[in-house]
Formats: C-alpha cells, structure tokens, sequence
C-alpha cells in the first residue's frame, strides 16, 4: 500500500522541474527509471510514474511526499495524464489515465486499479 504523508522533506531536483508550480505542453524531465514498466496496484492510492516524457498536458507541483509500505519515500513533482498500452489478451488496448503523479525516483510506473474503477 502506499499513503500519502504530509511534510515532505527537502531535496534538490532539477531547476526545470522544480522551479513553480504550472501546466506546460513541454515534456518534463524524465525520471531515473530505464525500463518502462507497469504495475498494476489495487492498493495504490494514485497513479504513479517516473517516464516524464509520456505525460500529456504536464503540471509541476510543489514537492508531494509519497510513502510506499516497506516505508520508502519518493517525491512526485507533477502530474497530468499519462497514455499506457494495457494488456488485452494477445493484444494490448491503449488507454490514458488522468491525475498521474510524476515521481522521479520510482523505477516503475505503477496503476492503481482502485483508482480506475
């Protein structure tokens, strides 16, 4: 499960992430992650990826701390909406989920199933 906690602590990003708070169409800086990977979470409070360069309509926020269950945490620093090619069978549907938080760190993107239904 991962909750939300209230203070983040500080910590440096990149000046093009992190300066204020604003929606752009540009893409923003892509995370540390290399795969592009997804998991899907029924327990995830909201959808969450470090692939900056696949979000649509980006939003930088001031710092919101993230805590996954084994008490990591990760910092997103924006959010829009974020276009996946989900399992179909043999195939795969594309689909775009809205509200994604960009978090730097994480190396996954993760979909929460809750979020979804």
């Amino acid at each position: 499960m991962i909750e939300d906690i209230e203070e983040p602590e500080p910590r440096a990003y990149s000046k093009d992430i992190a300066a204020t708070a604003g929606c752009t169409q540009s893409q923003p800086s892509q995370g540390h992650g290399q795969a592009s990977g997804k998991l899907y979470n029924s327990r995830a409070l909201h959808h969450m990826s470090p692939f900056g360069k696949q979000f649509t309509n980006y939003c930088s926020i001031p710092l919101h701390t993230i805590t996954a269950t084994d008490k990591r945490v990760f910092y997103a620093v924006g959010t829009r909406d974020l276009r996946i090619e989900v399992p179909n069978g043999k195939s795969s549907t594309p689909i775009t989920l809205k509200d994604v938080l960009h978090a730097l760190d994480m190396r996954i993107t993760i979909v929460s199933v809750s979020w979804i239904t």
